[in-house]
């Protein structure tokens, strides 16, 4: 599980929801995901975890983030999760139950190489 470090709202329906779990940020790398369960635990609605492309990763604090819109049940979930930095309830942060990092990461081109990328989805 992660703990819930910030979720802050950026722009109408738009998050970066930050996350601690040191294991996962130090093995992110450009290009790979995670895999969120979208519910408490205690329900299987939505049923199937949902992919976020790994926003940024600091390995160094053990923090790494996902940028999500909501678009369904699942993000609408992870938006309501409180923001400890500005919730100033005392409660515990919350936990995430998080699966990653998945995916290849990539070589970054030299200087005088073309580049094509093809993509789609919020995390691109």
């Amino acid at each position: 599980e992660s703990e819930v470090v910030s979720n802050r709202r950026i722009g109408p329906g738009w998050y970066v929801l930050r996350l601690r779990e040191k294991s996962i940020a130090q093995r992110s790398e450009p290009g790979m995901f995670v895999q969120v369960l979208c519910s408490d635990g205690e329900s299987f609605d939505p049923l199937l975890r949902r992919p976020f492309s790994v926003y940024c990763a600091d390995k160094e604090n053990g923090t790494y983030d996902i940028l999500y819109t909501t678009v369904g049940r699942g993000t609408r979930w992870m938006a309501a999760l409180p923001d400890p930095e500005t919730s100033g309830s005392g409660e515990p942060p919350a936990r995430v139950d998080v699966l990653g990092p998945l995916g290849n990461t990539f070589t970054m081109p030299g200087k005088d190489e073309s580049v094509y990328l093809v993509g789609g989805g919020v995390g691109v």
